[in-house]
């Protein structure tokens, strides 16, 4: 088959929807070879290209126009190289479709990976949640089947959009090689001065936004932090619209040496920062997945996040759950794994087992039988 993918986060992006493009296509070309595939993009950021080990033929846009105005490119002008390329599948990787995609003589596959925009509109500005409205409507009624990671997003997409249960089939996310790789106490030591972190830390990864929870984070950790003096709490992520307000609330706990925030850390020294933390937390009240679980899994750290459907179908027995509007129930849990290493160490190896649900191979596999479907 020739199979061609809307690539465009994948050598632009370097956190979630970047993430997830990279590694499907990687794991897709390194089990299934004899297929063809072609990347389309209408640009390359060169530091993840060296990063990304497997590609297959990159498509840029043809000429200057297309060059200038690459939104029209990869959203209506894609149909003369993909005839040209004979491509028998076009994937939009990141919930949209070019807007003449029912005009493809190829098939087409739409990955949504949630509709946080419709559920939590608070985190969006307007203007981007009427696009990604538009976006995603004609998206999944142009797919000939839409893939999601999740239970939960199947059922959102149902309940809001009315698409037929049959178009719709789950194919949860897997995480990069590069997670499941130990790193040295020189190495992570190296990476703790790098982005000037404390020797000793919990961590909470995600963008600035409210539906992540950061403010019942900072109250949990206010309450214990004298019990614990030598705990930090560290925030990574980027974007957001709460960034300002975050620092404000940090400030205003008097902790502003313990609480820190680390933006823009670089995708290939996060595994170092998990497997050196204490703990994760992901208290988040709402997600399309919940991939930092599975990366927290892979490096071996115990994870405290939210007990909401969609995580629990990622972390499975292996998590410390908390209801996520209650300080209380994350200090418990925090204060748990500090002192009973015994619980510590069985989520761990629980989370070694769930772990393998979630293979790069198992994912290539089942994307690779709803190609093969069409």
């Amino acid at each position: 088959m020739r199979i061609a993918f809307d690539a465009k986060r994948a050598f632009n992006n370097f956190s979630g929807l970047g993430n997830y493009s990279r590694l499907l296509i990687s794991a897709l070309e390194e089990n299934f070879p004899e297929n063809d595939y072609f990347l389309f993009t209408p640009k390359v950021q060169y530091p993840l290209l060296e990063n990304f080990p497997k590609v297959g033929k990159i498509i840029l846009p043809e000429t200057t126009y297309q060059k200038l105005f690459s939104f029209y490119w990869r959203s209506w002008a894609l149909q003369k190289q993909l005839s040209e390329n004979r491509i028998d599948i076009f994937h939009g990787l990141s919930n949209e479709l070019p807007f003449n995609a029912h005009r493809f003589k190829c098939k087409n596959v739409v990955t949504i990976h949630d509709l946080l925009y419709l559920k939590h509109p608070e985190d969006f500005p307007a203007f981007d949640r009427f696009f990604y409205q538009q976006k995603t409507a004609y998206a999944v009624k142009t797919a000939d089947i839409i893939t999601v990671n999740s239970q939960q997003t199947k059922q959102d997409l149902i309940s809001y959009f009315k698409i037929s249960e049959k178009k719709i089939d789950v194919t949860p996310h897997a995480i990069g090689n590069h997670f499941y790789t130990a790193k040295s106490k020189e190495e992570r030591e190296k990476v703790l001065k790098k982005y000037q972190l404390p020797k000793k830390f919990v961590l909470q990864p995600g963008s600035f936004l409210g539906r992540k929870n950061h403010a019942l984070s900072i109250a949990a950790f206010s309450s214990i932090s004298k019990k614990y003096s030598d705990l930090n709490l560290v925030f990574t992520g980027s974007g957001g619209n709460l960034e300002n307000k975050l620092r404000t609330q940090i400030e205003h706990s008097g902790l502003s040496s313990k609480i820190i925030i680390r933006k823009n850390i670089e995708a290939f020294d996060m595994p170092t920062v998990y497997q050196a933390s204490e703990m994760v937390l992901y208290p988040s009240l709402n997600e399309g997945f919940g991939l930092p679980i599975l990366e927290a899994f892979a490096s071996n750290v115990p994870v405290i996040t939210s007990n909401i459907n969609v995580f629990k179908e990622t972390g499975g027995s292996a998590a410390l759950y908390i209801n996520p509007k209650l300080v209380s129930e994350l200090e418990n849990a925090i204060s748990l794994l500090i002192e009973d290493n015994v619980q510590r160490q069985l989520l761990i190896k629980e989370g070694e087992l769930q772990l393998s649900k979630f293979s790069s191979k198992a994912i290539a596999e089942r994307m690779m039988q709803l190609y093969r479907s069409l």
